[in-house]
């Protein structure tokens, strides 16, 4: 009999019905329960991932949804190229505060369409308003002055004229704006036409708009050779983010 046998019966002898603890049982049992736990752990992160996965989406998608003006803040629209697109941006959203200045004479910018003319930027004259002028470059150069008009230009009105003879004329109407702009569209005699921005530099871009030429007979506003050139009826100016940022309109 061994040892542990006879320390069985002595047990037995003192407190029948007790049993003496088997250890390889006991750890068995408890390497068990360990496996059982762990797989219960394992199964319970992997429903968490695959709950997290699930409803990622959804909660992106309804949290996307029911914010539109926080996502909007900044958001940038396609720069409108048409006279359709430009009439459905109704809102003008204008530079704020002081123009740039203009601190030196800026170099020769030919206006397109306008058959030769050129202007360059000058500073202001000292003791007059403005932050600066745009002046024609010439024999007889003229000049006006800088200045932010409610419409969204940096100068007030358009200046428009021809230049050419009875076979070759043409015309434009140009204003300043403050850059950068990316596009400009404009109708004339009910129909779109050209358009070109220029560089001035110092913070300032030229528009100029390209004006139809037509022989006119009877009455009618005409130059001397017999010949019309309308105003632009409307002129739409957009930014980087297709911003209505400056407009004309008859």
């Amino acid at each position: 009999m061994t040892t542990t046998e006879k320390l069985r019966e002595a047990l037995q002898a003192v407190e029948p019905g007790w049993t003496a603890v088997d250890v390889a049982a006991v750890r068995k049992r408890a390497r068990r329960v360990r496996l059982k736990r762990r797989i219960a752990g394992a199964v319970a992160v992997a429903a968490a991932s695959v709950l997290v996965v699930t409803l990622a989406p959804v909660v992106l998608r309804h949290g996307h949804n029911a914010m539109p003006a926080t996502a909007s803040l900044g958001e940038t629209r396609p720069v409108p190229t048409t006279v359709a697109e430009a009439k459905a941006v109704t809102e003008l959203t204008i530079h704020r505060g002081p123009l740039p200045e203009v601190t030196a004479e800026g170099g020769r910018v030919e206006i397109p369409y306008g058959g030769g003319w050129a202007v360059r930027l000058m500073p202001a004259v000292p003791g007059m308003p403005g932050a600066g002028r745009l002046c024609t470059v010439g024999e007889s150069s003229t000049c006006r002055q800088l200045d932010r008009s409610p419409d969204g230009w940096a100068s007030a009105s358009p200046v428009s004229g021809s230049a050419g003879n009875l076979n070759s004329l043409q015309a434009a109407a140009y204003w300043v704006v403050e850059g950068p702009v990316a596009s400009a569209v404009a109708v004339v005699a009910d129909r779109p036409v050209e358009t070109a921005i220029r560089e001035l530099g110092q913070g300032y871009q030229l528009v100029s708009v390209r004006l139809p030429v037509a022989r006119v007979e009877g009455d009618g506003v005409t130059f001397s050779d017999g010949m019309s050139v309308p105003d632009p009826e409307a002129v739409w100016v957009f930014d980087l983010k297709g911003r209505l940022v400056a407009r004309h309109q008859e």
